[in-house]
């Protein structure tokens, strides 16, 4: 489980199987202008200035995992 791999500028968070290196992501930024991974966010809502989360102050992080009835993982939620 990558929670946050990031920096000011970019942001992706990526749920792993055993045998699934690419994983299912989600995020912003990164990767180069021809990189055709998970672009969810805009500059305008993360980055330095950046509405939602401004990067040029601290913010937290929540992360949370949730399962069903027989305790099997049903999703990763981060806010």
């Amino acid at each position: 489980i990558d929670i946050q791999e990031g920096n000011q500028f970019s942001w992706h968070t990526t749920l792993h199987a055993k045998t699934d290196h690419g994983g299912l992501g989600k995020g912003f930024g990164g990767g180069g202008a021809n990189w055709n991974g998970p672009r969810d966010w805009t500059s305008s809502s993360y980055g330095p200035g950046a509405s939602c989360i401004d990067t040029k102050v601290p913010f937290q992080v929540e992360v949370a995992f949730p399962a069903d009835a027989s305790c099997r993982l049903t999703a990763m939620e981060v806010t």
